[in-house]
């Protein structure tokens, strides 16, 4: 137990820095699943570092390792802004990255530690509506703006999810698209723009309706799927919009219809890039598999998967058992293209959707301060709420808190001992909590139940409709309290608060943390994930975040 804990522990001191990736220097270590090889042991000969959008395409990728005998780690768990954050630092422990789009190197300033960048395929963001809602509004035989996609929400009628906007592509394109088409299309969107009274109020509108928010584009396709009757639209790829069909037919549900913003669409541009090591053998297998996904063939196949390749964004000829058109897939027809704003204004756009446009968030932090917590572990658990609620360490991150935001902080060991609450931003009264927090020291037992209860209490005293709402939990134990109640008695407790949907639940295991009993609380909020034993935990953090 204790190298496992003293491990622990030591990856969460992380938080306090810009780190992003695991400081492993062998990345397949960190992830066993993104190795060619079936030994988790054997020395990686190109290491990768790539978003989530191209997991599916991981055969590719070992077809060509076992062709050429080495072994090639693709680590998919990182989100865009963990890629940018993981080019900032002087040392990266891959070889390669694999963005969504280019504009997440430029945000990193580090223009010549990627080399060799070269776009291997493209996919537009497209808003995927459920085909009977779209044929119901007419959207199947009509151009779709942006603006009636806002009236359906503004209505009720339209229930949608979206990745945030500061974590990740999908997001960041769509709201890029969205401010550029209430802007009036302008060829070059400038940050006056952004700061205009008529293009803020849209924004604030359009982004005050998402229903859901989460931190990659893969862990929102899973959460529709585990609850598709619950949401009415979805921000996703192209090309995962066509996996997500086939996986709800698979499921016996109804498919999504893709709609093009007839204002104006954003394409990912999947550039794959070289960070030269000083390395001539990685490098020339780097160019060697880049050239091995640019050949007729592989693309060919890439094709296949539901991406667009070649020079341009349109595809002639395309197989309608992929690209189908009664889903509204439209790779023959050239789209109107909503063009990128250079990256300081790109930055800022970002830092306008964290602190003003975005909906706000509601943070329930429910923290275990029993005393099997007693010593590093209780001085990790402070560590990571430093990052969380010190808006100069969030503010690396874009996870700072909105003037509209609420934060709130249970304590718990035998039973809740504090219940803290801001709102707002205001620096000073986190900072006394913070300060709160690194005063308290472990003692009693462990009861998470009732700790969850006056979580829940909480969201539903602000209620679910106007913010974002998570519930985060962070322990080392199950609950053992005598009084402390079963999972059975907090459905209950629910049910008697009336809660349409149960907010999101987030469990990060630190220790001997019962992973069963965790399991069960995150699988009844319908979360799809479960945050245990991360093997990064300051990426682990800010995907909880941007859920939110």
């Amino acid at each position: 137990m204790k190298p496992r804990f003293r491990l622990l522990c030591a990856l969460l001191l992380l938080l306090m820095g810009l780190a992003s990736c695991s400081n492993d220097p062998n990345p397949s270590n960190t992830s066993p699943s993104s190795s060619t090889s079936s030994d988790p042991n054997a020395p990686v000969d190109l290491a990768i570092l790539s978003g989530s959008e191209n997991e599916s395409l991981k055969p590719l990728i070992k077809e060509f390792a076992d062709k050429k005998g080495v072994n090639i780690a693709m680590d998919t768990s990182k989100g865009s802004v963990d890629i940018m954050l993981a080019l900032k630092k002087s040392e990266i422990p891959y070889d390669a990255v694999w963005t969504a789009s280019h504009i997440w190197v430029d945000l990193a300033g580090t223009p010549s530690k990627v080399s060799r960048a070269k776009s291997i395929m493209k996919s537009p963001i497209v808003f995927g509506v459920r085909k009977s809602l779209a044929t119901q509004w007419g959207w199947t035989s009509k151009p779709v703006h942006i603006s009636d996609i806002l009236a359906k929400a503004q209505s009720g009628e339209l229930r949608w999810m979206m990745t945030s906007a500061s974590q990740s592509n999908s997001g960041a394109c769509f709201y890029l698209a969205c401010v550029n088409a209430f802007a009036g299309n302008p060829d070059t969107l400038t940050q006056t723009m952004l700061n205009s009274p008529a293009v803020t109020q849209k924004i604030k509108a359009i982004f005050g309706t998402v229903a859901r928010s989460a931190g990659s584009t893969g862990f929102l396709n899973k959460t529709f799927l585990n609850a598709p009757k619950a949401f009415g639209g979805i921000v996703t790829y192209e090309s995962l919009l066509i996996e997500l069909n086939k996986a709800l037919l698979q499921a016996g549900e109804e498919p999504l219809y893709a709609i093009y913003p007839s204002d104006g669409v954003t394409f990912s541009d999947s550039p794959l890039g070289y960070i030269d090591k000083k390395d001539g053998k990685k490098q020339a297998l780097f160019d060697e598999l880049q050239a091995y996904l640019l050949s007729p063939e592989i693309q060919t196949r890439i094709q296949e998967l539901g991406r667009r390749v070649g020079l341009g964004t349109t595809i002639e000829n395309p197989n309608p058992a992929v690209f189908n058109p009664d889903w509204g897939i439209k790779a023959d027809r050239k789209l109107p293209l909503s063009h990128l704003p250079e990256a300081a204004t790109i930055k800022a756009a970002l830092d306008r959707y964290q602190t003003a446009f975005r909906k706000p968030s509601l943070n329930v932090y429910v923290l275990d301060f029993s005393g099997s917590m007693e010593g590093e572990r209780a001085d990790k658990l402070k560590t990571a709420m430093g990052q969380m609620l010190d808006q100069n360490q969030a503010r690396d991150f874009f996870l700072q808190a909105s003037e509209r935001d609420i934060n709130v902080i249970i304590t718990f060991s035998s039973e809740v001992e504090n219940v803290w609450e801001v709102k707002g931003n205001r620096q000073a009264e986190l900072m006394k909590i913070l300060q709160d927090i690194n005063l308290k020291q472990p003692n009693g037992g462990t009861a998470i139940y009732t700790a969850l209860e006056t979580a829940l209490d909480k969201v539903k005293q602000y209620g679910n409709d106007g913010y974002l709402p998570a519930i985060i939990l962070l322990t080392d134990g199950e609950s053992n309290q005598k009084g402390d109640d079963n999972m059975p008695h907090l459905k209950q407790h629910a049910g008697q608060k009336g809660f349409a949907s149960i907010p999101p639940i987030f469990a990060m295991k630190i220790g001997e943390a019962s992973a069963d009993q965790l399991q069960e609380i995150v699988k009844w909020s319908n979360n799809g994930d479960f945050f245990a034993d991360p093997k990064d935990l300051p990426a682990t953090f800010r995907k909880i975040k941007g859920y939110n």
